[in-house]
């Protein structure tokens, strides 16, 4: 049996788009775990694969990050003013 594992930011980068739509998934929101000789992913929500989500948004909340990090890390190169 081989285990892999991946750091925060690779988790982050393979719950993007492309990951999402590469495995089939219906949501960028997902965990995953190997059991059985086989990887299983567990979802939540049936995101469109764009803008924001609110489950993953929620997981960044409890990571720590506040509003600003949380907006940066789903709307890059964008600012906020007022």
């Amino acid at each position: 049996m081989t285990k892999h594992y991946i750091t925060p930011e690779e988790h982050a980068r393979l719950q993007r788009r492309r990951g999402r739509q590469a495995l089939g998934l219906r949501s960028t929101c997902f965990t995953v775990r190997y059991e059985s000789g086989t990887f299983c992913f567990t979802t939540k929500g049936y995101g469109h694969g764009v803008g924001l989500s609110q489950w993953g948004a929620k997981a960044l909340a409890e990571q720590g990050q506040n509003f600003a990090d949380i907006l940066a890390h789903y709307y890059p190169g964008t600012s906020l003013s007022g």
